[in-house]
């Protein structure tokens, strides 16, 4: 069976295109907290190292009345991720002042770990799309067409509460806007445990699958968010930068196909990402993510797709 196994992609080469924005200072300025995100990020295949990213997803299967119609897929991965800065904003004009839109581009693919038998080393999920770091600004002179006018002075120009932006496009029919806030502190993490085990009108067949219902913050299956503690184990963290995202945050939300709208509706989306400087300055970038989701043949039950990541940065 082994034979029968694609060899691992090759997760260390940049999958976007740097646009080199990282390099004006006007940029640097501007993306301030998301500057340290530039750069390609992965962590180790399957033939080089300790997998350090795990995927808990439920999916709708007709006809396992046991598992009351789901089936849960819990596997080990890894992955390549890419940021890339524009050489410039993009502003949001509002008439007396203006928003400027600093952004990072990104693209991610993840692929199947050794325990996912003969799927191992194939892609299980791709998406791209942009972060971006808001900061509100006088409004440029440029942009009023008669120079004689005078610049709208606001007073004062207060802040977004929700700073940081990421923008979702998942090529299953799924788009996602996750505003959020940034924070940075001296120290490690603050990583929460979390469950996978779904809320709502839950039956003993469902549950059956998720440990008949019983937590367990040890069993990654139920907390994910382990393998995050894991990968800390005899790690010094001297500082971390949080970013913390939620569709259901003012001004975000998420968007569906017809089909996924029907069968599998997302209906939130949250992330954490944590920055970390290690001891020796070295870095490493952590998240954990998940994804709410309705079925068609399961009313009334919230179910949770969630990932779990450690990256190193690609030299």
């Amino acid at each position: 069976m082994k034979d029968s196994i694609p060899p691992p992609p090759n997760t260390t080469t940049p999958i976007i295109i740097d646009g080199g924005g990282e390099h004006v200072p006007a940029v640097q300025a501007g993306l301030g907290p998301l500057l340290g995100l530039v750069g390609t990020w992965n962590n180790p295949n399957p033939n080089q190292g300790p997998q350090l990213g795990y995927n808990v997803m439920p999916l709708p299967q007709d006809g396992t009345p046991a598992s009351d119609n789901v089936i849960l897929k819990d596997f080990h991965y890894y992955e390549e991720m890419t940021f890339s800065a524009i050489p410039g904003d993009a502003p949001n004009r509002g008439g007396d002042y203006q928003q400027n839109c600093w952004v990072l581009f990104y693209e991610q693919r993840v692929y199947f770990g050794s325990d996912a038998g003969p799927q191992e080393n194939t892609l299980v999920h791709a998406e791209n799309g942009d972060w971006l770091h808001l900061v509100n600004v006088a409004q440029d002179a440029g942009a009023i067409e008669n120079p004689n006018d005078p610049i709208p002075d606001p007073n004062p120009i207060t802040q977004p509460e929700f700073p940081v932006v990421k923008q979702v496009s998942v090529p299953h029919g799924n788009s996602i806007l996750a505003p959020g806030t940034v924070d940075t502190h001296p120290g490690p993490p603050n990583i929460p445990q979390i469950s996978t085990i779904p809320t709502g009108n839950t039956t003993p067949a469902l549950l059956s699958i998720y440990n008949d219902g019983h937590y367990d913050p040890n069993n990654p299956k139920l907390n994910p968010n382990i393998i995050l503690w894991n990968a800390l184990e005899g790690k010094t963290v001297k500082e971390t930068t949080s970013f913390k995202l939620s569709s259901t945050n003012p001004g975000g939300g998420v968007t569906n196909i017809q089909f996924e709208k029907k069968k599998a509706n997302v209906t939130a989306f949250h992330t954490t990402f944590w920055l970390l400087t290690l001891e020796d300055d070295s870095k490493m970038l952590q998240y954990s993510q998940t994804i709410e989701m309705e079925f068609e043949g399961n009313p009334g039950v919230t179910f949770f797709h969630t990932d779990a990541a450690s990256m190193l940065p690609v030299s």
